[in-house]
């Protein structure tokens, strides 16, 4: 799995006190997103310790805010598969998709990740 194209493996070596999940992000853009538009991010992960990721779509540009709903999903060292339904309140030509993975300092994996289009049914890629 770990071998994929699509594969990313995030080492932390150290978090400032209270981190925050955005001080450590994973980032594939840009995305065109449509407001109103029901997306689902789909993706496969493992940790070396059950950890928290945040997963959403938002701007790529200030004012980096999500376009849609926040999830956080509970990651354990078992590939596991998540995902993050939303619908986009707002247009975005330079959207991101974005993992937050400041809560923890262990390892994560994240493979096969997905952007898929429900409401025209297609999948997106990064351009």
């Amino acid at each position: 799995m770990p071998d994929a194209p699509d594969s990313v493996r995030v080492s932390i070596t150290s978090l400032p006190g209270g981190a925050e999940g955005w001080y450590v992000k994973v980032v594939r853009a840009p995305y065109q997103i449509a407001a109103g538009t029901r997306y689902r991010v789909s993706f496969r992960a493992r940790a070396e310790a059950s950890r928290p990721v945040g997963c959403a779509i938002g701007n790529n540009h200030e004012p980096w805010l999500a376009i849609g709903e926040y999830h956080e999903h509970v990651v354990t060292s078992d590939w596991t598969t998540f995902e993050c339904p939303l619908t986009a309140s707002a247009d975005d030509s330079d959207a991101r998709l974005f993992f937050d993975l400041g809560k923890s300092e262990a390892w994560v994996e994240l493979t096969q990740i997905v952007v898929r289009d429900e409401t025209n049914d297609r999948v997106l890629d990064a351009s």
